[in-house]
């Protein structure tokens, strides 16, 4: 198809056709309006996917402060509890130690008791 020399189109038109095309206002700022219109539309597109994707971040990094957090509270808990424990053992461990050494006092005054009355028996057989 040969082109128009007058306007660049692949058909010819006659010459009163062509002129009143060219006194027609131009699509020139139809077609920016709709451009205009896509990105503005393609802008807020993108800024709530990005307002979305912060709102992930957003709740991932709060269910991992609540993670954390119960992880703190269950540490703190389990020290608490291994703390009690260890101070009941060393009352028991107290206990027995008072125990032991009532015994080793008993039998240090026995033993006291037996000496003396060996070494008593001692000196008297020896005279």
């Amino acid at each position: 198809m040969p082109i128009c020399r007058r306007r660049r189109h692949s058909i010819w038109l006659p010459r009163k056709q062509i002129t009143a095309q060219a006194s027609q206002p131009t699509n020139d700022r139809k077609i920016d309006a709709k451009g205009e219109r896509r990105a503005a539309v393609a802008f807020e597109k993108e800024q709530k996917r990005r307002e979305r994707q912060r709102q992930k971040e957003e709740a991932a990094a709060a269910k991992a402060k609540e993670r954390r957090k119960a992880a703190m509270e269950k540490a703190g808990a389990a020290l608490e509890a291994a703390e009690r424990e260890h101070n009941k053992i060393v009352a028991s461990i107290g206990k027995d130690r008072e125990a032991v050494e009532r015994r080793a006092a008993a039998e240090e005054e026995r033993w006291e008791k037996a000496r003396d009355r060996l070494e008593r028996a001692l000196r008297n057989a020896g005279r």
